[in-house]
């Protein structure tokens, strides 16, 4: 088997040969040639920022899983699980906020959240917050709209985690910078302001027709 050009890290790309060697053992269809430098490099590279250990763990949970052969996007997945742990199912999340609110009820909210994994309280303040969610009686609309969120926050917690700090970095010199907000009035600025303009305009009317009746 070819090995990476000698660098500093080579002990670390030896081990990452080995376990490429290993995946490719497991899945010999596997369009994957180890005497590939380039291809090697590439991978390598791509795999780097994880560390060895969390690396080798997630390799091998894939090869117990997965019948096909994984991509890097997999890899990085799998990985991501080895460290925070596999994403909440939504009916899972939803049992755990229906248990909370039997256990808490309305007003004990700190105890019920702080009960509850850092998702699912996303979800829930996402649709309104603790309260509104308690003293709602659409159970079934709740559910579908609980549904909803915790896919949604799952997605983008996934590929939060199975892109590199590198990649980060190199998305946020590349993105625009954000045009400055145009500035406007907010709902209470709005609803604080509306009645004194409302009440001018309706003293002026008032006025005015004095004035026509000769009062």
């Amino acid at each position: 088997m070819s090995q990476f050009d000698a660098t500093d890290d080579k002990q670390l790309r030896v081990e990452f040969s080995s376990l490429m060697a290993g995946l490719k053992s497991n899945y010999p269809n596997w369009d994957f040639d180890l005497n590939d430098k380039n291809m090697l490099r590439f991978w390598y590279e791509s795999l780097s920022d994880i560390p060895m250990n969390v690396l080798k763990v997630g390799i091998h949970k894939l090869i117990a899983q997965e019948e096909f052969y994984p991509n890097i996007a997999k890899i990085r997945k799998a990985c991501a699980e080895v460290i925070n742990g596999p994403e909440i199912d939504e009916t899972d999340a939803w049992g755990m906020v229906q248990r909370a609110i039997r256990n808490y009820g309305y007003a004990r909210v700190n105890e019920a959240l702080a009960s509850l994994p850092e998702e699912v309280v996303q979800a829930i303040k996402a649709m309104g917050g603790w309260a509104e969610l308690c003293a709602s009686e659409n159970l079934e609309a709740d559910r579908a709209h609980f549904y909803r969120t915790m896919k949604s926050i799952n997605k983008r917690r996934q590929a939060e985690q199975v892109l590199s700090i590198g990649i980060h970095e190199q998305m946020s010199l590349l993105q625009k910078p954000k045009e400055q907000a145009v500035a406007y009035i907010t709902y209470e600025e709005h609803y604080e302001k509306q009645p004194i303009e409302v009440a001018q305009r309706g003293m002026a009317k008032v006025k005015d027709v004095l004035e026509n009746i000769g009062a």
